[in-house]
């Protein structure tokens, strides 16, 4: 298994300019001009941490090139760092201060023993100014809990934990447990010990192209890190994993509710569904019009949506109730049984792969009306390869369920299980 510092490291060495010695990267393009402050200072800690002459070396010069670059005393921005060189001395990102600040603590906590005075002295300096940038940026406007409490455990003082609702902020919590000497092991179980797939709570997890976009904890802890992604560099930020024995979790976090067998993934809250199985195939049910909930069922979940009384069917798409599921060469969909693209409620809906079938059933149980689902591509919410060359693919397929006309007062399910 690969150290957390040789994945960053070696992601960072792909896209490091041997002209500048920086690592060059935008928007997730790597081998672009410009030259992003956070993950060079992710990839300087990343080569401190090989614990080798050249690695210190290298980190150690980086990082001064890098402090040349704090935001200076006559400024708005003081103490804080660019979200990208070519910006100095405009610091746009206010939150910028408490995601560089744990990387320089970790750095004198973990390798003081190397370090020289003077450089730690200006450590020393970087971090001071950064802790009054984030105090600065607190009178002015409050920090959100996730931020209010990486300001303290920076100094020190433990706060209650968050309530996170994405990986990207389970990944933050954990630099922040880490900060405060707490154990880091519970983060483990968000993640599926078989698929090595994230599936805690997930409102805002993206998808790029036909996969669930990888994540921060997925890496740490332990899943392959095979493919090369710019997300790789903010390994370096994250503690040392312990070598824990991998076992399937279930229970609730959050307000969230997650489900762990050998082969599926899934979670979900009253207004969103999310499974996972194997071939990175993936389902998501997000909110929609009217007020859902949910309910747990043998092999699957069946959620209830209250329709709004108010709408307008002179739309030509009003869409009520959808799901997403991922084009592949493997999916087949069927409908009783047959191939369609257009089904009605009561039929079932089939996602048919390898390793597990997905049925779908949409049912009305109170009110009238007439409804017509069809089958279509599309994108689902927070789909990120939608640019470039592909800005106009389409990575999912899309079962949804018009309205053609209805009652005031209706209400709909779908009963979701998987085989």
């Amino acid at each position: 298994m690969k150290r957390l510092s040789d994945i960053a490291l070696q992601f960072g060495r792909s896209c490091q300019s041997p002209r500048t010695g920086f690592v060059h990267l935008f928007m997730d393009q790597p081998k672009s001009d410009t030259i992003p402050v956070y993950e060079n200072f992710c990839f300087a800690l990343a080569l401190i941490r090989q614990k080798t002459a050249e690695g210190i070396s290298e980190g150690k010069d980086i990082l001064e090139r890098l402090y040349a670059f704090q935001a200076p005393e006559p400024t708005l921005w003081k103490g804080n760092f660019p979200v990208y060189l070519h910006d100095f001395p405009r610091c746009w990102n206010p939150l910028q201060s408490l995601k560089v600040a744990p990387l320089l603590r970790r750095l004198l906590r973990d390798f003081s023993h190397v370090l020289d005075s003077e450089f730690k002295e200006k450590t020393n300096r970087a971090i001071v100014g950064l802790l009054q940038h984030a105090e600065q940026q607190r009178t002015r406007r409050p920090l959100l809990p996730l931020w209010e409490r990486r300001y303290w455990a920076l100094q020190g003082k433990t706060t209650p934990c968050i309530s996170a609702t994405s990986s990207e902020e389970w990944a933050e919590e954990l630099i922040s447990s880490d900060l405060l000497g707490m154990s880091t092991d519970d983060f483990a179980k968000l993640v599926h010990p078989i698929l090595g797939v994230y599936c805690g709570p997930c409102r805002e997890e993206a998808q790029e192209g036909p996969s669930p976009k990888p994540t921060l904890l997925e890496w740490w802890t332990g899943a392959e890190a095979n493919q090369p992604h710019p997300l790789q560099l903010e390994l370096a930020a994250l503690p040392d994993r312990h070598d824990l024995e991998p076992t399937l979790w279930s229970g609730s976090i959050n307000g969230w509710t997650v489900r762990q067998d050998q082969s599926v993934a899934l979670s979900y809250s009253q207004e969103f569904v999310r499974c996972l199985w194997p071939g990175s195939h993936s389902l998501v049910i997000p909110k929609m019009l009217g007020r859902s909930r949910i309910e747990e069922k043998e092999r699957g979940v069946k959620l209830t949506l209250d329709l709004p009384e108010e709408f307008d069917v002179s739309q030509n798409d009003l869409v009520e109730l959808a799901a997403f599921t991922d084009v592949s060469p493997e999916t087949e969909i069927f409908i009783n049984g047959q191939k369609a693209s257009v089904f009605g409620l009561g039929d079932q809906v089939e996602i048919r792969t390898p390793n597990k079938t997905v049925t779908l059933t949409f049912n009305l149980i109170e009110g009238s009306g007439d409804f017509c689902g069809h089958l279509s591509r599309s994108n689902r919410p927070l789909q990120k390869s939608c640019k470039g060359e592909a800005l106009f693919e389409a990575f999912d397929w899309k079962i949804a369920l018009r309205t053609l006309r209805r009652s005031a007062k209706s209400q709909l399910s779908l009963t979701f299980s998987l085989t």
